[in-house]
């Protein structure tokens, strides 16, 4: 055997591992920052329908829904 039995990481694997560490990161805050504007918008509006973690494109049709119900 000779004495390199020692592996080298290729550097596209490194960038990987990078990559995927920042995806975790980036979901991790979205999480975190879901879950204040949960907080705020529940605090702020006693409206039960309007309260939880709605994405941002959907709030103007709640907008339009709301004031149709609301007349």
């Amino acid at each position: 055997m000779s004495g390199e039995a020692v592996t080298r990481t290729r550097p596209y694997d490194e960038l990987l591992v990078g990559a995927a560490f920042q995806l975790v990161y980036a979901g991790r805050v979205a999480v975190t920052a879901c879950q204040s504007l949960t907080k705020v918008t529940a605090a702020s509006q006693p409206d039960p329908p309007m309260r939880g973690c709605v994405p941002l494109l959907r709030l103007k049709g709640f907008a339009q829904l709301r004031q149709q119900r609301d007349g």
